[in-house]
């Protein structure tokens, strides 16, 4: 069944193709050929995969992406992210024609090693506040999943 273009992107117009791959899949590949070694690997099991194509779709639904913002997102990675793969609202963020100044972005300076002491202390203990924060819901079973 062939995609309807419509002006209301659901799910189904980012997992779906009439014939080759979806628009994920698409996706999927260009950030591996811009990023190799580091974007595949980030993926261990089909399951993560399964996880990262859904929340990503998710998040284009809501946000109404179109193709043509997908790959003004891709276009604009190849300047903003040269050294490591956006996350999902630094890619979000290059969609919209927004880049996030590499000084919001955290992580990858302290991986270069391009920080004082002083901010290396400060940036571990944000991230430990934010680990602190994150709550897992278990069932009854206790396996972490509702």
């Amino acid at each position: 069944m062939p995609l309807k273009k419509t002006s209301l992107m659901t799910l189904d117009y980012y997992r779906k193709s009439p014939k080759g791959k979806s628009v994920m899949g698409h996706l999927f590949d260009k950030l591996n050929v811009m990023y190799p070694g580091q974007w595949k690997s980030s993926f261990a099991t089909p399951e993560e995969m399964r996880m990262w194509e859904e929340t990503w779709a998710e998040a284009f639904e809501r946000k109404q992406l179109s193709v043509e913002s997908i790959k003004r997102g891709l276009n604009k990675c190849e300047d903003e992210f040269q050294k490591y793969p956006p996350s999902m609202p630094a890619f979000l963020q290059c969609c919209k024609g927004e880049v996030i100044p590499m000084a919001q972005r955290g992580f990858p300076l302290m991986l270069e090693q391009k920080l004082t002491t002083e901010q290396r202390k400060e940036g571990l203990k944000k991230l430990r506040v934010a680990k602190d924060s994150i709550t897992i819901k278990t069932d009854d079973t206790g396996d972490g999943y509702e």
